[in-house]
């Protein structure tokens, strides 16, 4: 599935040393896949980035009520449970 979130890679090499990153969870994304789906692409997003250390996990939009309750807490706590000492 494409997701249309930022290349969030590109905007932490070029710009995660200046400025604090926010976002880049695709929310039909987040509507269309499964759980599992989503819990291997927020971790993938937490590691990308936050590898210079300055980075807020979220949505790259306001999430909508149409995205399931059972895909959106999966993003939720993969975010709370993310450890980027243990990766």
């Amino acid at each position: 599935m494409r997701k249309n979130a930022n290349d969030l890679k590109y905007l932490v090499d070029r710009f995660g040393d200046d400025i604090v990153l926010s976002g880049n969870m695709d929310v039909v994304f987040l509507t269309k896949a499964t759980p599992e789906e989503i819990r291997r692409e927020t971790e993938e997003m937490l590691k990308v980035g936050s590898a210079k250390g300055k980075f807020v996990a979220a949505c790259n939009t306001s999430p909508q009520d149409y995205i399931p309750e059972e895909n959106y807490l999966a993003m939720v706590e993969t975010i709370k449970n993310f450890n980027p000492i243990k990766r």
